[in-house]
């Protein structure tokens, strides 16, 4: 696996990854083809997990500015915000459970 196993070539997986670079673009920076990215992370879980750790913290990142812009009065972002953070208290479809003659029936209202 050349010389990304070290620790300045993992940082620089890691920084990609956080840029939101998808894989075939971490390729393309390595010079090689994507199903020589898969093997190599299949074969170095430091590779993986650098490249797990830049997409882990590119989402907190989103997740961030999601909540700042749900704060600041985006009503767009609230919605969204709250649909994904509590969906079982905010969400379009309502489902009802009515008993006619001992019949259980399901509805969706939408």
């Amino acid at each position: 696996i050349t010389d990304w196993g070290t620790v300045e070539k993992l940082q620089l997986l890691e920084e990609w990854s956080t840029q939101g670079l998808y894989i075939k673009d971490i390729a393309a920076k390595m010079g090689i083809s994507v199903s020589t990215v898969y093997d190599w992370m299949n074969k170095n879980p430091e590779i993986a997990a650098a490249i797990k750790k830049g997409r882990d913290k590119s989402i907190d990142m989103v997740e961030n500015a999601l909540f700042k812009s749900a704060i600041s009065g985006n009503v767009t972002a609230m919605i969204f915000y709250l649909k994904n953070r509590a969906p079982e208290r905010y969400k379009d479809r309502v489902d009802k459970n009515l008993n006619i003659d001992n019949t259980d029936i399901k509805l969706k209202i939408e």
